[in-house]
């Protein structure tokens, strides 16, 4: 209200301030407010109200995804992360490459797989389209049963002889990929350049020792990405993405308390301000005595309160309560201040 209509509020103010003065109004021995104060005494609760329905409608969804975080929290992910804490006996995970490292890596190692493969199977006289998907399909394959192999020989799960039998079918299916895919490519080369083959005769081992290699290099990345406790990373994970979210959030909330806080004092100042200021103007032009709550401050029509305001507080500490938005002295009816006001 005292922001964008500061300047007409006061003219107002002064107006009628002269108007009542002509009258001697409000009388001497009145016990309530004049006309103009109740007025804006009016105007500042309809702006404290909806500042503080602002406030309301736009914390609501915030406070509810804070409640859901911290419970989420307080029941779910806490409790697990510490379990695994006092298991392992530490609390950060034993890692030497991030996730996004690891997806990076292993993405990379499936195109080189796949550009390695492309080439081979052309041996099957199939269109570009056919002859890729089947490299494709290879290549993604490969690194996924690395990245298995890596993750059962990390944190090798019980039962051990289960593990191990996982181990071995993968390593073997893998193995055997790969040898028919070494032996695809002879098959190639032996079409397109047949003399360079038997110039070469290792060649065979040097192709397949470039896909071992790939293969072992995939199984390297897996196994330095993750924890050796199943589960402890993950756990870690959301533990500490929920404490963002939270802090997050908490932060978002005590901006928006700090502002409302701001916002209410900006209020009430201008209300009083104003009521000041109609004070001082009609007691100057007036010919009757002042009313006595004008310039004695014991009267409880000196001071008089506006609506209560629900105080939110930073969100960090503790819960919301009413309290009275009788915060700040009125200031006196022979010294008004425009400027106080003139900010609100």
């Amino acid at each position: 209200m005292w922001r964008e209509h500061f300047f007409p509020w006061r003219l107002w103010t002064w107006w009628n301030a002269r108007l009542d003065a002509r009258k001697n109004l409000p009388s001497q021995d009145v016990k309530a407010l004049s006309r103009v104060e109740q007025q804006i005494q009016s105007a500042t609760n309809s702006s404290l109200s909806r500042v503080q329905k602002d406030l309301g409608r736009k914390a609501e969804r915030l406070e509810s995804e804070l409640g859901r975080l911290r419970n989420a929290l307080l029941n779910i992910y806490q409790p697990e992360y510490q379990r695994l804490v006092a298991k392992t006996g530490r609390h950060d995970v034993q890692t030497s490459i991030n996730s996004v490292t690891e997806v990076f890596l292993l993405v990379l190692l499936a195109g080189a797989e796949f550009a390695f493969n492309l080439v081979a199977f052309n041996v099957f006289g199939e269109p570009a389209l056919h002859t890729a998907i089947m490299a494709f399909g290879v290549a993604l394959a490969i690194p996924l049963c690395a990245w298995g192999i890596g993750m059962w020989v990390r944190q090798w799960p019980p039962p051990w002889w289960q593990t191990a039998l996982k181990v071995t079918i993968v390593t073997a299916a893998a193995l055997a990929v790969l040898y028919g895919i070494n032996e695809v490519r002879l098959a190639y080369l032996e079409e397109k350049a047949p003399d360079f083959l038997k110039t070469h005769p290792y060649m065979s081992l040097a192709f397949f020792t470039v896909n071992l290699v790939i293969l072992v290099a995939a199984i390297l990345v897996t196994y330095f990405s993750h924890d050796p406790e199943v589960g402890f990373e993950k756990a870690k994970t959301h533990f500490e993405r929920c404490l963002y979210g939270i802090s997050r959030i908490e932060g978002q909330l005590d901006q928006w308390a700090t502002e409302f806080e701001s916002e209410i004092e900006m209020f009430k100042q201008g209300g009083w301000s104003l009521m000041a200021y109609y004070r001082s103007i009609n007691e100057r032009h007036r010919k009757a005595s002042a009313p006595n709550y004008f310039n004695d401050g014991a009267d409880s029509l000196y001071h008089p309160e506006f609506l209560k305001v629900r105080e939110v507080g930073q969100y960090h500490g503790g819960a919301s309560k009413l309290t009275s938005s009788q915060t700040s002295p009125l200031p006196a009816a022979s010294t008004p201040n425009p400027g106080g006001s003139q900010g609100t």
